[in-house]
């Protein structure tokens, strides 16, 4: 089935195609998810359309300011996906913050530069965002001292 090719509403009011697509996340991603828990369901099915769909742009896995550190995982609370580098965004990490400040410690933050700022981005990673009208101020850096390499705008 292509689970992409559909909308969140189309999908989420079927629950033929929720049984299919849990299986198939499944098999994707080697986790499982909880089909009836609405939030989880939302998370898995952002996470699966990134990876398939041709239609998101290029550095779509650029949702949050925030990166949890490697081995980090968190989770949420009972049949809820655990918060990855796939699914957070910053409203999700800072509301954890507000109730848990200590959480803070298991974070990379990646403020975007101001306009005055620099784009510390190797040469092939410049050329290849202008090419493909990526903005690289919403890209985060995996390289040394935060170096944009081309493989963080091509979202390896």
């Amino acid at each position: 089935m292509n689970y992409t090719a559909l909308t969140y509403e189309q999908f989420k009011a079927d629950p033929v195609l929720i049984a299919g697509f849990v299986e198939s996340y499944k098999n994707v991603f080697g986790e499982d998810i909880c089909g009836g828990c609405p939030g989880a369901l939302k998370d898995a099915w952002n996470r699966y359309q990134r990876k398939y769909s041709v239609n998101l742009p290029v550095n779509n896995n650029v949702m949050s300011k925030y990166r949890l550190k490697n081995g980090v995982k968190i989770v949420r609370g009972f049949n809820m996906n655990p918060l990855t580098n796939d699914n957070i965004t910053d409203a999700k990490v800072e509301a954890l913050i507000e109730k848990y400040p200590s959480l803070i410690t298991k974070f990379d933050v990646n403020e975007p530069p101001t306009e005055d700022e620099p784009i510390n981005a190797s040469k092939a990673a410049i050329k290849y965002a202008d090419a493909n009208g990526i903005d690289l101020s919403t890209v985060t850096g995996t390289g040394k001292n935060g170096l944009i390499k081309l493989s963080d705008v091509k979202n390896d």
